[in-house]
């Protein structure tokens, strides 16, 4: 059965790059963010579902083709069952570390390491980070946008007593990796340091999106300049 929590409308961030931010179960103070590429032959690469109304799901089947749904972690499946039922021939792919337990929800069809070998889309595997989930690269006309799980937030502000406990163990906060991701996400601090300090001497990188959090779309090398100091 479809139930879709509070969310917004689609936000274009580029030409082929659409965000929509909703909520999460039990009206957590976090928001989750679905990120929507078009690719080149026009279908639909989909990042961290979120089940829809009927309006914007019409609007997101007028952008293209719902052709990929990336499931990105064990983490986020809650909407993964939805969008396999709404298109039968949609093809579900998660990190390859991650699809026994994304299995239990939804078939997987590939890993995203395999899928996208050789693709306009770049699965990343992290230095120092546990390969149960990736980054991912996409080409825009402006440059490159690079789209993130968990690993990387971007929520500045939180509402609520749990909103303000949320920032407190640093759960949230601008362009970051919150304490508690990275126990749970790294294995090596110092390589994912490392990654983060190299991504911020890139100059292509004009977008970035993340799963729970806005979009970066200025002082891209600086922010990742900062986070990597996080680490």
């Amino acid at each position: 059965m479809k139930t879709e929590l509070k969310h917004g409308d689609f936000k274009q961030l580029d030409a082929n790059l659409w965000i929509l931010e909703g909520e999460l179960p039990h009206h957590m103070p976090l928001p989750r963010t679905m990120t929507v590429f078009r690719m080149r032959n026009g279908d639909l690469w989909i990042h961290s579902a979120i089940a829809l109304d009927e309006r914007r799901q019409r609007q997101l089947e007028s952008f293209g083709r719902p052709a990929y749904l990336v499931v990105p972690s064990t983490m986020h499946r809650l909407d993964a069952p939805v969008y396999k039922q709404t298109y039968p021939h949609i093809k579900v792919v998660c990190p390859e570390a991650a699809r026994k337990k994304v299995s239990d929800v939804v078939a997987v069809d590939n890993s995203c390491e395999n899928e996208f070998q050789g693709s306009e889309v770049k699965a990343i595997t992290m230095p120092g980070a546990k390969p149960i989930e990736l980054a991912y690269e996409l080409p825009l006309a402006s440059g490159k946008a690079m789209v993130f799980n968990d690993l990387l937030v971007n929520v500045e502000h939180t509402h609520g007593i749990l909103g303000k406990f949320l920032s407190l163990i640093g759960r949230v906060g601008a362009f970051r990796s919150p304490p508690s991701n990275k126990m749970l996400l790294l294995d090596d601090r110092k390589k994912f340091h490392q990654w983060l300090s190299d991504q911020s001497h890139r100059t292509d990188l004009t977008i970035i999106t993340v799963a729970h959090g806005e979009p970066v779309t200025e002082r891209i090398p600086e922010r990742f300049a900062k986070a990597a100091t996080q680490v």
